[in-house]
């Protein structure tokens, strides 16, 4: 019979069987115990949540957990949230919920219609509850629509994924410090983190280039929107709009979860109107942001 090096099979160490080998093997163990668990815990969660009543005309939000010092890890979903508080669109929260059929978060239902990915949510919510486009009241220029546009795509395009790189690759250990999870997860999250964003930057395009030239292009990206936002309340004016929940969804990451980086040295000091652009929106839209964070469901 083969030999069986898996973890149950595993020898005590001895010559030829270093203790480095067997604290890996022990380490696997504990990361595939604990990613059965976490799989078999998301599957009853989406059997519990299919089977549940919400309210009618109020949104279903699907999130992450809530992090340390900040409402949501994933941009995306603090985007999303924040255009519904931006809007006073009831809604609630569904925290640590299974991804989406795309395999991402977030992702609403509202009265029995599910819709995936922020952007799409967003649409969705627009023509539901009649806003006007991109957010923006009044009469709005197509060079406006047009602006506000290309500054998601900058956002959401570029800076996210220096910002991600920064997070999940280059200071990982910050990043640690805000999971909400414990024991092993703590850093078995990460670590399948920064080989799945190495991998879809490189993908993308961006990741081929090398960590400087990551950082040159998170930089020109920070300088383009400072900016373009000057003196203003908004980044398109003094009326907030949906490229605002996108900026300040990635501005956030970088204000209040990347302490000691070059990303926070930018934002906090050669482009400061950033920062006190990303503390403007919080106290608007998130007096409570001290409250959310302790949620834990």
């Amino acid at each position: 019979m083969a030999n069986c090096n898996c973890f149950f099979c595993l020898p005590p160490p001895s010559e030829g069987n270093s203790w480095k080998s067997t604290a890996l093997c022990l380490l696997g163990g504990a990361a595939l115990a604990s990613a059965s668990i976490v799989f078999v815990s998301r599957i009853w969660e989406k059997f519990r949540q299919k089977n549940t009543v919400y309210p009618e005309d109020t949104v279903v939000l699907h999130q992450f957990q809530r992090a340390k010092h900040i409402p949501s890890l994933s941009p995306f979903c603090l985007k999303l949230e924040t255009y519904l508080r931006m809007h006073n669109i009831p809604y609630m929260t569904i925290l640590d919920s299974p991804l989406s059929s795309k395999g991402k978060m977030p992702w609403i239902q509202f009265n029995q219609r599910r819709v995936e990915d922020a952007t799409f949510s967003i649409m969705f919510l627009s023509e539901t509850f009649h806003i006007e486009v991109n957010g923006m009241s009044g009469h709005v220029t197509s060079q406006q629509k047009a602006m506000s546009r290309a500054v998601v795509s900058l956002v959401e395009e570029s800076l996210y994924w220096t910002v991600a790189y920064c997070r999940w690759v280059d200071h990982v250990d910050q990043t640690r410090a805000e999971l909400p999870y414990d024991g092993v997860l703590k850093f078995v999250v990460p670590w399948m983190m920064a080989g799945i964003i190495l991998r879809e930057m490189y993908a993308h395009g961006i990741g081929k280039n090398s960590r400087e030239e990551l950082y040159r292009i998170m930089e020109e990206d920070l300088k383009a929107l400072s900016d373009l936002l000057g003196d203003q309340s908004f980044i398109l004016g003094e009326r907030p709009c949906e490229a605002d929940c996108s900026l300040f969804g990635v501005l956030a990451q970088i204000m209040w979860t990347l302490p000691g980086t070059r990303a926070e040295a930018l934002v906090k000091g050669e482009y400061i109107n950033l920062a006190n652009y990303c503390i403007r929106m919080r106290e608007l839209f998130w007096p409570d942001w001290s409250r959310v964070v302790t949620e834990k469901h």
